[in-house]
């Protein structure tokens, strides 16, 4: 939007073959709500001097909520995790966060692809085991915030999201049993399921959660669908 880089977040930071590349959220774009905060792109030779590079800095038309995860998983693949805030205005459809994927440090990307759940500050680490891991955080407005752990997995599940004015949450899944799908409040480890309203429509099940009087929020509240707990 011509509005120049303020203060920064958190910057996550990889070797390349010409030094060093990072990426931080701009904090401060746009002044206020409604948000639009995109990430800058840092270039350094030596770890130490560094140069916004604008050229790589990435805007988005939606908010960059938080700050993004750069890392060189154990393929040698650069990826870029971008928790971008996109809720449809029309169908009212959460969109999971965003990653693109570099294998050339950085100089081009692939497009865009959606992981499965939504949340803030990603940070990713491969195991030596394979197993491919992503923590997040999130918030629950009445009490506390979360740190937690997904792991990468595979599954025949599918399911979408749709959240109605910070007051109720739905998701339509298909491929599991009713009996399969938990919903619960991930900050508070409160399981909801109990005052989740199903119904079923061919293969798909719809669950719905509305927040209690007085607690009008379902930011932290996520579906764990089947014995792998699958996240949306």
């Amino acid at each position: 939007d011509g509005v120049a880089a303020g203060f920064l977040g958190d910057s996550q930071v990889v070797k390349v073959a010409s030094g060093y590349l990072a990426y931080a959220q701009d904090m401060q774009a746009t002044g206020k709500a409604p948000f639009k905060r995109q990430v800058c792109g840092l270039t350094s030779s030596d770890g130490n001097t560094w140069t916004l590079d604008a050229s790589k800095t990435y805007a988005p038309q939606n908010d960059v909520q938080t700050n993004p995860e750069t890392y060189r998983n154990a393929s040698g693949v650069i990826e870029q995790i971008l928790p971008i805030d996109k809720l449809d205005p029309q169908t009212n459809l959460r969109t999971g966060m965003q990653i693109r994927t570099s294998t050339n440090d950085g100089a081009s990307w692939s497009e865009l692809s959606e992981l499965s759940f939504f949340a803030a500050d990603p940070e990713r680490l491969d195991l030596s085991n394979g197993d491919s891991l992503l923590a997040f955080g999130n918030f629950d407005h009445r009490q506390g915030g979360l740190l937690g752990v997904a792991k990468k997995i595979s599954t025949n599940y599918k399911a979408s999201r749709t959240e109605s004015n910070m007051e109720s949450v739905s998701w339509t899944i298909s491929g599991a049993v009713q009996s399969a799908i938990k919903v619960k409040n991930l900050c508070l480890d409160k399981d909801l399921t109990s005052s989740v309203k199903f119904a079923t429509s061919g293969s798909n099940i719809t669950a719905t959660y509305t927040a209690d009087a007085g607690g009008k929020t379902n930011s932290c509240v996520y579906a764990l669908i089947g014995t792998e707990q699958a996240i949306k």
